[in-house]
């Protein structure tokens, strides 16, 4: 027998969170798009959760890539 229940906020949230690590998890495991595809879901869903809009992510990963750099050369910080 199915049961459908609205969550309450932080319910959700944690709902969310959990669903991430598990669809990034499946994203690493199979490589595939339907995998990227519902990581991009759930984060979709974080920003009508939490955070106000998607350009506001954007703005703020763009000056973290200026301050810090991205990913887009391949290289990564080792510290000894």
């Amino acid at each position: 027998m199915l049961e459908f229940r609205q969550v309450v906020w932080e319910e959700k949230l944690r709902f969310l969170f959990k669903k991430l690590v598990e669809e990034a998890l499946e994203l690493q495991q199979d490589g595939n798009i339907e995998e990227m595809a519902d990581v991009e879901e759930v984060i979709l869903a974080l920003y009508e959760h939490i955070w106000r809009t998607k350009e506001e992510v954007e703005e703020i990963r763009l000056q973290k890539i200026q301050k810090n750099g991205g990913f887009e050369k391949g290289y990564i910080l080792k510290i000894n």
